[in-house]
């Protein structure tokens, strides 16, 4: 004999928690041949506290003018994002921080370094 039985379930569906950061993205320049630019810091934060991330540098010409640190901890962190362009021709490059968190998107925070050639000495 099968007896009907009625459960009540209820289901909550929460928005998915998200990656932010402080500033969104971050620009550099530097000469050619020149001394480095001060580097520079950027929060990253998780809307639901904390979580454990990594973090990579990844350029879009594969040349490794672009670091950060530190590549892994717990959000929210700062982070410190430094450019070398010493040994590359003048133009203007592009890279992203990638921040990996478990259960989520990939996010990015976009870099950009401009390398300029010194200005010519009058003479």
């Amino acid at each position: 004999l099968q007896i009907p039985v009625t459960v009540p379930v209820m289901l909550v569906v929460s928005p998915q928690s998200t990656l932010s950061a402080n500033p969104v993205s971050l620009s550099f320049e530097q000469l050619r041949n020149g001394g480095l630019p001060a580097p520079r810091t950027v929060t990253v934060t998780h809307s639901a506290g904390a979580v454990n991330f990594t973090a990579t540098a990844a350029t879009a010409s594969g040349a490794p003018w672009l670091t950060v640190s530190p590549v892994s901890g717990t959000l929210p962190r700062e982070l410190t994002v430094s450019v070398d362009g010493r040994n590359l021709p003048p133009g203007v490059y592009d890279g992203s921080i990638q921040i990996t968190v478990a259960g989520l998107p990939l996010f990015l925070i976009p870099v950009t370094m401009t390398v300029t050639e010194p200005p010519t000495p009058l003479i």
